[in-house]
């Protein structure tokens, strides 16, 4: 959403409908001069507005790295809690209480746990609960004990998360969608969908890379830009040309 936001906030595409629209207009009556300077500050204007989503989408980023710290904080507070409320479980269950405060207590916990991390839960005889990562992952809460979730910065960029140390792959939630575009830009570049592409495409495709703060992916970025600066048409080029020199 926060890189949706950047490029629409930005007026990327009004840009890019605008200066397509001058030059459809240009081909028309190519010697009009005013119809050559509506294409010159078409072309200005949609610079612009790729600088100004470029600087949004590095916003972004810090925006994603936040919101994965933040997020794996409050899954360590749900699992925590969660792993108490099992606790209290089972000696009100020994005791004969009543049990209902804690049961609402407990599926309020789940339903906000699961909105951050894909889960499997397995209710028990006592009603304590034991949580896993979805998919067969590691254990989140097991009887009155829990284990933090933790996030990192890989050598590519990418954001990986760990259980109680050991890899985990997030199939689900909010915090596993935060660790996707970049991981989707590397798979079409590897893949070669990068040159099946438009160049503005490729733009795009190309600013996860950008964006990522990893020297080798900085080093990729700037061949990638240049590969596109060189490749570019008159009318494109100072577009692709700023996002190089950025």
């Amino acid at each position: 959403q926060a890189v949706e936001a950047a490029i629409e906030q930005a007026g990327v595409h009004p840009a890019i409908v605008g200066f397509e629209a001058s030059l459809q207009q240009l081909a028309a009556d190519p010697t009009n001069t005013a119809l050559r300077a509506a294409v010159i500050a078409g072309g200005q204007t949609m610079s612009d507005a790729f600088n100004l989503a470029a600087r949004a989408l590095d916003a972004a980023g810090e925006t994603v790295r936040f919101a994965a710290a933040d997020g794996a904080a409050r899954v360590n507070v749900l699992t925590g809690d969660l792993a108490r409320v099992n606790e209290q479980l089972a000696r009100s269950a020994a005791a004969m209480a009543d049990q209902s405060p804690l049961l609402d207590r407990r599926d309020m916990l789940l339903e906000e746990l699961s909105g951050y991390v894909g889960i499997d839960a397995t209710i028990a005889t006592d009603r304590t609960v034991s949580v896993q990562i979805a998919g067969g992952g590691p254990a989140l809460v097991s009887g009155f004990t829990s284990q933090s979730l933790a996030f990192t910065t890989a050598a590519d960029g990418t954001i990986a998360f760990t259980v109680g140390g050991s890899p985990a792959a997030l199939a689900g939630g909010a915090l596993a969608g935060d660790a996707q575009a970049l991981v989707l830009a590397l798979q079409a570049l590897e893949n070669g969908h990068w040159e099946a592409v438009p160049p503005l495409a490729q733009f795009f495709l190309a600013m996860p890379v950008e964006h990522a703060e990893d020297p080798t992916m900085q080093a990729r970025s700037v061949a990638l830009f240049t590969h596109l600066a060189a490749q570019a048409t008159p009318a494109t080029q100072p577009v692709l040309r700023s996002a190089l020199e950025f």
